[in-house]
């Protein structure tokens, strides 16, 4: 092989590396990030990086009931268009794909939860700020009692049928009484949260729903809207959780989505939870992840007349 074809194949090498990047699992997510931050917002772009907090406006937004049993409410506009676009420049270079830890300690990947995650500090002007308004919505609950996560769905991944609620109470004698998840920004289609024991009814169903959730759908499903969130409670008014709120993070197969969850702990009676919620007739999986405040969360799937109980993100 004489010199010219060796200087040909080292061309042709150097143009290759130059035309296809190197893969990072979290690619799809940050394109979305940017393509939502570029030139629309007079923070996050500035050329020392520094991520600027936007002016913070106090406001309540439109509730609209969903379900009453079990109690579910629609949000509009529950996160401005501003506190999106700092959260989602917040929570990109803290997201990481979620690995369960077995009883064994062994680490491994769930199946059931494939997409990334990223907890949020509480002492953040703009996460206290968001925490602030979800207290007030649900009559003043301290933000202590809460935790902030931002959820991202690459093309394929999906959050299969768990609960928010733990099989008992965690160690601080706390359940999850309530959850909020709003978007952030999502680009995907069919890809809502499901709640898999709650089916519509389209004969009765107001076609003004449709725009909030699919109305072709045989379970309640959501839409994606950027900005506004769906509340629902975990915890029966014994403090007692649910098994009528199971729901599942379609996949975003189209798509990328990005969503944000608010948990709210209250203090429940351990006395009155089933010690048999931990027999041989469920498959547990732990899992730990690096946070300020460490939690655990139990998440069950149906497979068949099996209940695989994971745990989730926290």
């Amino acid at each position: 092989m004489d010199k010219y074809m060796y200087l040909q194949l080292a061309l042709s090498a150097a143009i290759l590396a130059m035309l296809v990047p190197l893969y990072h699992p979290l690619d799809h997510i940050q394109r979305l990030i940017d393509l939502t931050l570029v030139d629309r917002t007079p923070f996050g772009n500035s050329s020392d990086g520094e991520l600027k907090v936007p002016k913070l406006e106090t406001f309540m937004p439109k509730s609209r009931f969903m379900s009453y049993d079990p109690l579910i409410a629609h949000l509009e506009d529950f996160i401005s268009y501003e506190e999106r676009q700092y959260l989602l420049k917040l929570a990109g270079p803290l997201l990481e794909k979620s690995q369960v830890r077995l009883r064994n300690g062994t680490r491994v990947d769930s199946p059931n939860r494939t997409s990334s995650t990223a907890f949020l500090p509480n002492n953040n002007p703009v996460v206290k700020h968001v925490l602030l308004r979800a207290s007030e919505f649900q009559g003043y609950i301290d933000t202590d009692q809460m935790d902030m996560q931002v959820t991202a769905y690459q093309p394929g991944q999906e959050y299969k049928g768990h609960y928010d609620w733990f099989p008992q109470p965690n160690e601080s004698g706390r359940n999850r009484f309530s959850t909020f998840f709003a978007i952030l920004e999502a680009n995907c289609t069919n890809c809502g949260t499901e709640f898999l024991q709650i089916q519509i009814d389209a004969e009765s169903l107001d076609t003004r729903w449709c725009t909030r959730i699919n109305c072709t759908a045989e379970n309640f499903t959501s839409l994606n809207k950027p900005g506004a969130a769906l509340f629902w409670r975990n915890l029966d008014p014994w403090g007692i959780p649910r098994p009528d709120v199971m729901h599942a993070g379609l996949p975003a197969h189209d798509g990328v989505k990005i969503g944000l969850n608010i948990w709210t702990e209250i203090d429940v009676n351990g006395e009155w939870y089933d010690d048999d919620a931990e027999e041989e007739d469920y498959e547990y999986d732990y899992e730990e992840q690096e946070q300020a405040q460490e939690q655990e969360q139990g998440v069950c799937e149906n497979r068949g007349n099996q209940l695989v109980l994971d745990s989730a993100v926290s």
